[in-house]
């Protein structure tokens, strides 16, 4: 079978250098304990790949001993903890630089007055950061929140501070777009947008739509966890039906497909999928006749 992978599948730039800094110091600071607070990526495999270098992931960050790297996570973390981990460990920020201009940008307007309209999945780590640096912040994940937030602000007048929008930035472009339009139009002062979508993944998109009009069959590879994988997966879903999410190569066999009766299949993977899933799908594909 032939196979077709969009160039910018898998590890997104961020990822491939939070992966490199956390491997060296790792390998650097051979007697001190590195402890993740919370998973470094949305993927289970790669969690346990970590732990089995010993490098461990926490729930809550007051279980990172005395005298352990604290490891900041991809996606962020709150303000507050931060502050808190930062006057008690020695840390290791490994936060996204796409997220943490977010997370600056959001303090800059909230310092000067703004309403913070975040688009994005209320419960991502990312969003729950991100809210953490607003004073004022309101969260979008579907029209229906869009419609509550005017209800409840625009409908009569109580909203007399300026708005700056952004996203989530694996967030939805069709969702921050109609939130901008729809927001411009109901208030009087013209709302600060800050496009914080990542090109990359915009980009990954793009490619994986263009190569998946060639093929008779789609494969998203990423962990359930993983929004962005959600996304890729629904994105294609829309476009043609013979499409599946899978974890993994024992994923793809539990599906029970007539992978004989493909000629051309697409593999695309997550921002947070290792290369190594990645590839052991692909060779096994390959090697259908």
């Amino acid at each position: 079978m032939e196979v077709l992978v969009p160039r910018h599948s898998g590890f997104c730039p961020g990822v491939r250098q939070a992966e490199k800094s956390l491997l060296s110091t790792h390998d650097r600071e051979t007697e001190t304990p590195l402890r993740v607070y919370g998973y470094l990526i949305n993927n289970k495999q790669y969690i346990s790949m970590l732990s089995s270098k010993g490098i461990l992931t926490v729930a809550d960050w007051k279980e990172i001993n005395k005298g352990s790297i604290a490891v900041i996570r991809t996606h962020g973390i709150r303000r507050e903890e931060e502050k808190k981990i930062r006057q008690s460990h020695r840390v290791l920020d490994l936060t996204c630089r796409n997220v943490k201009k977010v997370q600056l940008k959001i303090k800059e307007h909230s310092d000067k007055g703004f309403y913070i309209l975040i688009t994005g999945k209320k419960t991502h780590p990312e969003v729950e950061g991100l809210v953490s640096y607003a004073e004022q912040s309101f969260v979008i994940e579907t029209e229906n929140d869009l419609a509550e937030f005017e209800k409840k602000y625009l409908m009569d007048g109580s909203l007399h501070q300026p708005i700056f929008i952004v996203s989530q930035t694996t967030g939805n472009r069709a969702l921050f777009e109609t939130v901008c339009k729809r927001i411009e139009g109901r208030v009087t002062a013209q709302p600060v947008v800050f496009d914080s979508i990542c090109p990359v993944t915009e980009l990954k998109e793009k490619e994986a739509m263009e190569l998946q009009d060639l093929a008779d069959v789609s494969f998203v590879i990423g962990d359930k966890l993983s929004s962005n994988a959600a996304k890729l997966y629904q994105i294609l879903k829309a476009r043609r039906e013979e499409v599946h999410f899978i974890e993994d190569l024992q994923d793809l066999l539990n599906l029970n497909l007539p992978l004989i009766n493909y000629k051309i299949a697409l593999v695309v993977s997550s921002a947070s999928t290792p290369f190594s899933i990645e590839e052991t799908v692909c060779r096994y594909l390959k090697d259908i006749r």
